[in-house]
């Protein structure tokens, strides 16, 4: 049952073809992720269930829990996925809104900070992250 051994060429075409497949999802990751909108535009054009009011207040709370986390740990790590909603839930009851929020969440401003959400690649967790809008990031056109 063992594979026949690859000769080199079709060894280093498939590799290379690898390499430049994840340089190129990489580059456009990084060029996806680069673009930012104001949430409040964002859910004018979600077809919600839920009112734009209590969409923004979600993600206003989720803000609010994300700079207090900021606050008290001086780091840039960002906030789990579920210590984020267990944090909104203490202001929200409602986990279906908490949960459609955190989904839209990404790459979006609420207030003068731009959330962002990303996978961490040592605990494969996802995390919410906030950044001011004037220090790191600038406001979309």
């Amino acid at each position: 049952a063992d594979s026949p051994p690859c000769s080199t060429s079709a060894c280093m075409s498939r590799n290379s073809t690898k390499h430049a497949l994840s340089s190129r999802s990489n580059f456009m990751i990084k060029e996806k992720s680069a673009r930012y909108k104001k949430f409040s535009t964002a859910v004018a054009n979600m077809d919600s269930r839920w009112p734009t009011r209590r969409l923004e207040f979600a993600a206003q709370v989720i803000v609010d829990a994300l700079k207090e986390d900021k606050a008290m740990k001086a780091g840039s790590s960002g906030m789990t996925r579920q210590d984020v909603r267990d944090a909104a839930r203490l202001h929200i009851g409602d986990t279906g809104l908490l949960d459609y929020v955190l989904k839209s969440l990404n790459n979006v401003i609420v207030e003068n900070y731009v959330v962002r959400r990303m996978v961490n690649p040592s605990s494969r967790i996802l995390e919410y992250t906030i950044h001011e809008l004037g220090k790191e990031f600038k406001a979309p056109e």
